[in-house]
């Protein structure tokens, strides 16, 4: 039997943070993921030569301020370069300068559309609300409470982008309003901005992986691609390793072959919170638990993602981009779309086309259920109007000559900050109750503050992790951990 001093479920963003901070801080460390290669959500693939594809939708909120700075200086790796570095960064002190919107019937650009005395008159009473008061707003639709503060429908149609984009949620409208006044409030407060977004400049997100892993080798750690945990294993409310199933896929049915048992003290969990149980039994923890993950989980946005390869830009310029509140022939179901040319993912001379809604929808079919037809069916059907709408707002999209290739992912973004379920009391530990020696790393935790979102939430939870593993007793019992029925 292996023995290691941590083992790490997981080899995404979350996942590697955690191991490298802990390899470097002299831990044992193995990673262990299933898919062929690490990265999970924050994987980049290239689907045709000089192209780079992001898998799903990244944003680096407060760029070099973002928690996974954080991680790098710990482990003693320079950040790698953003946009906001270059000095030919077309977005310059205005993230927006060159993002177009459909509002009233046309296409303007969304810097037309907003008035700065009213922006910084409603920026100004979303700073200035009582801390106390923000739990209550996460139960308040964000379109009611910005109407309350504007009647300026420029403005209006901005923060529906904003709910959207920032709250994982299709229709931006619906966003809570205590989520994104908590997640303005802790931007302005870090950066001295309402709004602080980047990007990696070229190569794709994948290459914020490359100093994890580094660093989890070069400190005699250990990464593992396919390799299924088929369980976690709790003894006596401890943690005492992990499973892998050795067991191989086939066409038909499924043969085991047996498990390995790794030992270990302590185990990082860097799953999706929503794929917990398929590491954990549920009956190692507390039903109550067991009933607040399940119910914090139960609204997942997903995101449909199109990608295709061009000879020439859809439009000119081509560093603008598109935020739109939907498409067409998609209005009645799903909604924040964003379109555009990503710069530094294409060969010299061509173009990189991405286009992505995201969907929220309770009766949408979860990808997690894709193996079903009906399923496969609906999701396909998402992106065949994806692309009649896309053809239609550009015809040059149907040139044979021009779109040389284009292919279609789609994947779960993220739990939707929808009122009722984005006040923070809904979110997840980092430390489940009754179980010594586990550890949860992930986006939608409890030490996440409001500006953290995606890249920065989850190198947030995996320092909190590595914190809690490295301090001696570092477990704490939750009372009433014992429940008689």
């Amino acid at each position: 039997m292996s023995t290691y001093d941590v083992a790490v479920v997981g080899g995404g963003l979350g996942g590697l943070s955690a191991g490298a901070l802990l390899a470097k801080a002299g831990k044992k460390v193995l990673v262990l993921e299933k898919g062929t290669e690490v990265g999970g959500f924050a994987r980049s693939f290239t689907p045709a030569p000089g192209y780079t594809i992001d898998y799903g939708a990244h944003g680096l909120f407060l760029g070099h301020k973002n928690a996974i700075a954080d991680v790098y200086g710990r482990i003693g790796k320079k950040m790698p370069p953003l946009r906001s570095d270059s000095p030919s960064d077309v977005h310059g002190e205005n993230p927006f300068s060159q993002s177009w919107t459909f509002h009233d019937g046309e296409f303007k650009s969304l810097a037309s559309l907003l008035k700065p005395e009213e922006m910084k008159k409603v920026f100004g009473m979303i700073a200035k609300v009582p801390k106390e008061e923000i739990s209550q707003l996460c139960n308040v639709r964000l379109e009611d409470y910005i109407a309350g503060l504007t009647t300026d429908s420029g403005v209006r149609h901005f923060f529906k982008i904003i709910g959207g984009g920032f709250g994982l949620i299709a229709r931006g409208a619906e966003c809570s309003a205590g989520y994104i006044i908590g997640w303005v409030q802790g931007t302005l407060k870090i950066t001295g901005k309402p709004i602080a977004i980047d990007g990696v400049t070229g190569g794709g997100i994948k290459i914020l992986l490359m100093p994890l892993v580094e660093t989890i080798k070069e400190n005699g750690g250990e990464i593992r691609t396919e390799t299924l945990v088929s369980e976690i294993i709790v003894e006596d409310g401890k943690v005492k390793g992990v499973e892998i199933d050795k067991g191989p896929r086939v066409e038909m049915g499924y043969v085991s072959m047996g498990v390995e048992k790794i030992e270990c003290p302590s185990v990082v969990c860097a799953v999706p919170v929503w794929d917990l149980f398929r590491v954990i039994r549920e009956s190692v923890l507390p039903y109550w638990y067991v009933a607040w993950v399940k119910n914090a989980c139960r609204n997942l946005t997903q995101v449909y993602t199109i990608n295709a390869g061009l000879k020439e830009p859809l439009w000119e310029p081509a560093v603008r981009g598109y935020s739109l509140l939907t498409l067409p022939r998609l209005a009645s179901t799903h909604g924040t779309c964003f379109i555009g040319h990503p710069p530094g993912m294409s060969p010299n001379g061509e173009y990189l086309f991405s286009a992505m809604i995201q969907d929220d929808e309770l009766d949408s079919p979860y990808f997690t259920e894709i193996d079903k037809a009906e399923n496969r069916r609906r999701v396909i059907d998402v992106f065949d109007k994806m692309e009649a709408d896309i053809a239609d707002l550009w015809p040059k999209y149907k040139d044979p000559f021009n779109t040389r290739w284009a292919k279609r992912t789609a994947s779960v973004l993220g739990i939707s900050e929808q009122p009722g379920y984005a006040h923070p009391q809904r979110l997840i530990d980092v430390q489940p109750p009754c179980v010594k020696g586990l550890y949860l790393v992930g986006e939608q935790l409890r030490s996440v503050e409001g500006q953290d979102s995606l890249i920065g939430a989850v190198a947030t939870t995996a320092l909190k992790a590595a914190d809690l593993i490295m301090q001696e007793g570092a477990w704490r019992q939750v009372p009433n951990c014992q429940v008689s029925l």
